[in-house]
């Protein structure tokens, strides 16, 4: 009977004051935080896994660069101006995506495969734009410069100073996810160099602690930020497309 009483107290009460005194999320808060994580999730999918099929193919694609009758014509009901929701669920939640970013979506997402393991002074200097994050550029680091020692026959052993532990960790495996594309890009280099007797080694240093190389290569990309974006970086990166969502 006691409980019974207690609870009659709140009883004129709403359920968003209710959720305010008690310090919670709103559920339509939570629940559009769950849609936008799941959407990040059915992206880092491969191609052919059943769930990345849900999403339209205008979203993952993108449609910037596609021929009259290339993409299906009903598959942009996603980018629809107003709020009206569409019916089929993959619009459903490929519109909630792009109400999130910040950036237009019409030059597709970085894509990812099935794959499996495998087990100098030269400055490049690219702008990769706003659709990717220093993630993505760490990894474009490193496999662009295993890409032109490769190319230019260096003799080895080569060594890959990083001082990006996420880099690192994303380097040791090539499953799909954000930054896949770049790292089988590394690590095809790298396996060509190994064939060849110049063994590669990746090794952590810890930033702006007076290293030279490591210094050019922060002065490398402050010069690529003012740059005019590089051909091949008009799409969005699955990083850029997780910490949207988050």
């Amino acid at each position: 009977m006691r409980s019974i009483k207690h609870a009659s107290r709140f009883s004129d009460k709403t359920v968003g004051a209710l959720t305010g005194e008690a310090a919670l999320e709103p559920a339509n808060v939570l629940l559009d935080a769950r849609k936008a994580s799941y959407v990040a999730r059915l992206l880092t999918q491969p191609e052919t896994h059943p769930t990345a099929q849900l999403l339209p193919v205008t979203l993952r694609h993108g449609d910037a660069y596609a021929q009259p009758a290339e993409q299906p014509l009903e598959d942009r009901e996603w980018a629809q101006r107003g709020n009206k929701a569409p019916k089929r669920i993959g619009q459903r939640l490929a519109k909630h995506l792009a109400q999130r970013l910040t950036k237009d979506p019409s030059g597709g997402i970085e894509r990812t495969i099935c794959a499996n393991g495998v087990p100098g002074d030269h400055t490049e200097v690219v702008s990769m734009g706003t659709g990717y994050e220093v993630f993505d550029g760490e990894l474009m680091g490193v496999a662009s410069a295993l890409e032109w020692a490769l190319d230019r026959h260096l003799p080895g052993p080569i060594y890959v100073l990083l001082d990006a532990q996420n880099a690192i960790n994303r380097l040791q495996l090539t499953k799909p996810g954000a930054g896949q594309s770049l790292t089988l890009r590394a690590h095809k280099a790298a396996s060509q160099l190994v064939l060849s007797g110049r063994p590669v080694t990746m090794q952590w240093v810890p930033g702006h602690n007076g290293i030279e190389g490591n210094e050019q290569a922060d002065q490398a990309a402050k010069r690529a930020s003012v740059k005019p974006v590089g051909p091949g970086y008009e799409g969005l990166s699955l990083a850029y497309i997780r910490r949207a969502c988050t």
